[in-house]
């Protein structure tokens, strides 16, 4: 029960009270037929409970008066809204001699809440987060951090298009949108919101959006890793064939050399006939001086004729000589390049095979960066 003292001291203290309600409120008191006190928060009054007016005979007040207990009305607040009305009866002694009243907008509770929760939810998220609030017309709340934020969105202007989607379906929501529009991509998640007494009645929707930063980078990452990669393989590739044409240059080098090398040494068996010609001619032509001697002046000129062809044959001897130099010089350096020859073989075979490994890591690196895309795509 509530005395006529009680509600003194609470005016005392109302001014501290009122403004703390989530959505505002309205204190009054009543005599038997007219408001007799009102204190209204700043956020929330109604111009139909004005102290002298006389309140309705049919109403809370007149209820609790009455019955003598305390009452509750959901009224319409005029406004296309609605107001829940809490009336106590208050006495002297055992009588009934007024109301005390408190008049609090009903509301779906995220409304009032807004202003005090928002600012918290939207630093909580380590890129930031822009949380919003619509009724079924117009935006009515928003909260962006200091890491994100949309400023083109105003309050009192009508709902963006998802939640328009979210109010007209009456179910939640979750778009994914790409950086074409806001600049990096962004999730947003939304909630109706529906009347406290009316379950079906959608009253407004609200909302968190954040930044896929994270994930852009790691796009952006894959994107460049695949790119390089790519461009890495085709190099490979390229290495890899050259290395392979060079193997097989090297192949057919080596088998030229021993060509040449066999070339050689039949050289050298021809210089070995021409080496016994010349040492047989230079014996015919000793034998022809010998039978030009006995023959006295008739074979004079037989013997020089004999002469010239041994030493022609000396001639012939000699120049076999140096050929047979030339041609060691020349298996020598044969030798030489053979054994080269054969050291880059080697070495272009051992360089394929490398460039082929090389080739699959770099498939492998591919594989990798792909992999990476789809976890950005799920960040």
């Amino acid at each position: 029960m509530i005395t006529t003292e009680v509600v003194e001291h609470f005016k005392e203290i109302a001014p501290m009270l009122v403004n703390l309600i989530p959505g505002g409120a309205i204190f009054g008191t009543t005599d038997l037929e007219f408001y007799t006190w009102k204190l209204a928060s700043d956020v929330f009054d109604m111009p139909a409970f004005e102290v002298g007016k006389r309140f309705s005979a049919g109403g809370a007040a007149a209820e609790a008066i009455q019955t003598k207990r305390l009452t509750t009305r959901i009224l319409d607040d005029g406004q296309g809204g609605r107001v829940l009305v809490t009336t106590v009866p208050v006495f002297e002694g055992d009588k009934v001699v007024g109301t005390f009243r408190v008049i609090q907008p009903r509301v779906n509770p995220i409304f009032p809440a807004f202003p005090d929760f928002a600012p918290i939810i939207a630093e909580m998220f380590p890129e930031g987060a822009y949380v919003w609030l619509t009724d079924t017309k117009k935006n009515v709340g928003l909260q962006g951090s200091e890491k994100f934020d949309i400023p083109q969105y105003k309050v009192g202007e009508p709902p963006d298009p998802f939640a328009q989607k979210i109010i007209e379906t009456k179910k939640p929501n979750t778009m994914e949108l790409d950086a074409k529009i806001y600049g990096i991509p962004i999730l947003s998640m939304g909630q109706p919101l529906f009347d406290p007494d009316d379950k079906d009645k959608v009253v407004g929707a609200f909302g968190i959006t954040i930044p896929k930063r994270h994930a852009q980078r790691l796009r952006n990452m894959s994107d460049k890793m695949e790119k390089n990669v790519n461009e890495i393989a085709a190099v490979i590739q390229q290495l890899a064939a050259s290395a392979s044409q060079i193997a097989a240059n090297e192949g057919a080098l080596n088998n030229s050399i021993a060509e040449i090398y066999q070339i050689s040494e039949k050289i050298e068996e021809v210089l070995g006939f021409v080496t016994q010609i010349a040492a047989e001619t230079k014996m015919l032509g000793l034998n022809a001086a010998i039978e030009a001697a006995r023959a006295g002046d008739a074979g004079r000129g037989f013997g020089v004729v004999a002469e010239e062809i041994r030493k022609l044959s000396d001639q012939s001897r000699d120049t076999v000589v140096s050929i047979q130099q030339l041609t060691d010089q020349i298996k020598q350096q044969l030798e030489h390049a053979r054994r080269v020859s054969e050291q880059t073989l080697r070495a272009s075979e051992e360089q394929a095979a490398a460039t082929q490994e090389i080739a699959a890591s770099i498939q492998d690196l591919t594989k990798t960066a792909e992999k990476l895309d789809r976890v950005a795509q799920e960040v």
